[in-house]
């Protein structure tokens, strides 16, 4: 169990949503605030934060751990170490078997200055899941647990300014929880809300972009470089990351999946957090460039954020749907299927073989030929290699 997710759904399911929650990363900031942390090193936080409600790391062990890590004498451990401890532990302290709550008392701590947080972020917690059940669901009451049967369900009028405060709040800082890697039975009605604003206002779609781009939501876990330093792993930081090194252009499964096997950073993911990034990626695609991301996907199937169906199981990936395939990428199809007409180790097929590479080579060249600017030098050294292989 290297991997976060399949970590965080061993936890049960109130446990999950007090690491997880909006508020949660509020409080881990101001943690991190009150004991001078350099941002940079947040991450380093929500990870010890983490590996405790994983058990990985024991309360007794907090204080040696945040020495280590940050450099800290004993005496500003133990004041991190409260403060870990009080804000973001008690409030789960019956998963902790009561551990939370005697180490604060053995430290001489008062467990009724950290009441607040608890209050605060159980407030939190039932205000997020009060807006994903009202607002992304539509028959959402009818599995409120109790709720009478004879009781008439009104459905849900389609309002569009809420839609859009709504959309911007998720694509500001709670998109993590729809990238997650598990079944959203809401997202493919928000899906048609989303493209229905579209359609209606085009200015809107370039609304939640910018959202996107400030998004400030730790996607994962690993050592995240960007401009040579150490940056934090959000979600704006990955597809700026991105943009970097493929350029801001439409670009096509090929670039995705070379970004995610060869770039710096999703080369230090684990498998769970490689398709997180996918699936924003593919997001980050299907948003900026609507329609055109869609034009050959039929319209029954069109989708901002990439859904997972119930049907799915292991072994039976959805198809990842993409732009148009390129002339490269088209001919190569056409040279596969006459390959499998000559044997293995034939002059015809090794010559197939040869051409496809070629094409994959032109391919790239011109995925890296939309790093630059138009008319920049470095376009058009690239473009002038293009020239040869055509």
């Amino acid at each position: 169990m290297n991997n976060f997710n399949q970590k965080l759904n061993r936890l049960p399911k109130d446990v999950q949503e007090f690491l997880i929650s909006m508020k949660a990363s509020e409080l881990n900031l101001l943690i991190c605030s009150e004991n001078n942390i350099n941002s940079n090193d947040f991450t380093k936080v929500a990870e010890i934060i983490s590996r405790l409600y994983f058990k990985e790391l024991e309360i007794p062990e907090l204080e040696l751990e945040l020495i280590n890590v940050f450099g800290f004498d004993e005496k500003n451990a133990k004041k991190m170490a409260l403060k870990i401890v009080g804000i973001r532990l008690l409030i789960v302290d019956d998963w902790f078997n009561g551990k939370a709550k005697k180490y604060l008392e053995k430290q001489g701590a008062k467990i009724k200055d950290y009441e607040k947080y608890i209050e605060i972020q159980k407030q939190a917690i039932k205000e997020e899941n009060e807006f994903f059940k009202e607002e992304l669901a539509d028959d959402f009451q009818e599995h409120i647990p109790n709720k009478p049967e004879e009781e008439e369900i009104k459905p849900r009028k389609y309002n569009e300014q809420k839609e859009k405060e709504d959309s911007r709040e998720i694509f500001s800082g709670m998109l993590s929880c729809f990238l997650a890697d598990h079944v959203n039975p809401f997202l493919e009605d928000y899906n048609s809300n989303l493209i229905q604003l579209f359609v209606d206002d085009s200015n809107f779609k370039n609304e939640l972009e910018n959202e996107l781009y400030n998004n400030g939501e730790f996607l994962t876990h690993e050592r995240f470089e960007m401009d040579s330093k150490t940056q934090s792993p959000t979600i704006g930081n990955w597809i700026q990351d991105f943009i970097k090194v493929y350029g801001s252009g439409m670009f096509n499964n090929l670039a995705l999946s070379k970004y995610i096997t060869e770039s710096k950073n999703a080369k230090l993911l684990g498998t769970e957090e490689k398709k997180l990034v996918q699936k924003l990626l593919q997001l980050y695609r299907n948003l900026k460039f609507f329609p055109e991301s869609l034009r050959d996907v039929p319209m029954e199937e069109w989708e901002i954020i990439p859904v997972k169906k119930e049907k799915e199981t292991i072994g039976q990936t959805r198809k990842i749907w993409g732009p148009p395939k390129t002339e490269e990428e088209k001919k190569i199809d056409e040279l596969r299927r006459e390959e499998e007409q000559f044997s293995e180790g034939g002059l015809e097929r090794l010559a197939i073989e040869e051409e496809i590479d070629n094409k994959k080579k032109l391919e790239s060249l011109k995925i890296e030929a939309n790093k630059y600017t138009a008319g920049s030098l470095e376009r058009m050294a690239v473009e002038e290699e293009i020239r040869r292989f055509d």
